[in-house]
């Protein structure tokens, strides 16, 4: 919320748990972005079950626009097969390995996130990520953040069909940031690539699990 401001205090915001969506009590249809904060959510409690895997694809498709992160998407999705199709086609994602063995990750040139090096912590500050995937994209995906010391792809991004139906995905989780600007600043980047102005509000599912 506080990267969000920083880039428009204009800028509404709405939360909820992930429950909601799946009980139909909220519409991400009413929503231009949807902020999708999975923690350290894994296969024990899914980071997308059936229901938000089929919902987020017909939000994307629909024009919607998706910032997601979590370090065991891909693992959970991809590598062990409870969303593949999803992960693949709707995220625009290829899981590669398991454990990046750094917390350090820098952008690729030509990127939303060009000139923009950060950490994430260790659990010195707030939780240990752990294992964060090794991602890299499929389709119409390209590279935005590699990790430092010969890992590689640690986020993409994906432009939709005019402007709408972009999905920026980190693969460690964003609220792990160390530094509030580099929070800000990598919000900004995404916010910037989904077109947003100060009249939208994005809607952000808090779902963290530690």
């Amino acid at each position: 919320g506080e990267a969000i401001e920083a880039y428009s205090t204009t800028l509404g915001i709405d939360t909820a748990q992930n429950e909601s969506i799946i009980n139909s009590d909220i519409d991400l249809t009413d929503y231009d972005t949807v902020i999708w904060i999975l923690g350290e959510e894994s296969t024990a409690d899914d980071t997308f079950n059936s229901t938000e895997q089929s919902l987020v694809a017909s939000y994307i498709a629909g024009g919607g626009n998706l910032f997601v992160s979590g370090p065991e998407i891909g693992w959970d999705l991809d590598n062990l097969n409870n969303g593949r199709t999803f992960y693949n086609n709707t995220l625009g994602a290829d899981y590669v390995a398991d454990n990046a063995g750094t917390y350090s990750v820098t952008g690729v040139t030509g990127s939303i996130f060009e000139g923009i090096s950060l950490t994430f912590d260790d659990g010195t500050l707030f939780y240990d990520t752990e294992f964060p995937d090794i991602i890299s994209p499929l389709g119409a995906s390209v590279k935005a953040l590699n990790y430092a010391g010969g890992s590689s792809g640690a986020a993409i991004q994906r432009a939709g069909t005019g402007g709408a139906g972009n999905v920026v995905m980190l693969a460690f989780p964003f609220e792990t940031i160390v530094d509030a600007s580099d929070r800000n600043d990598i919000m900004a980047a995404a916010l910037d690539f989904f077109g947003t102005t100060g009249s939208v509000g994005p809607f952000q599912i808090t779902d963290v699990s530690r």
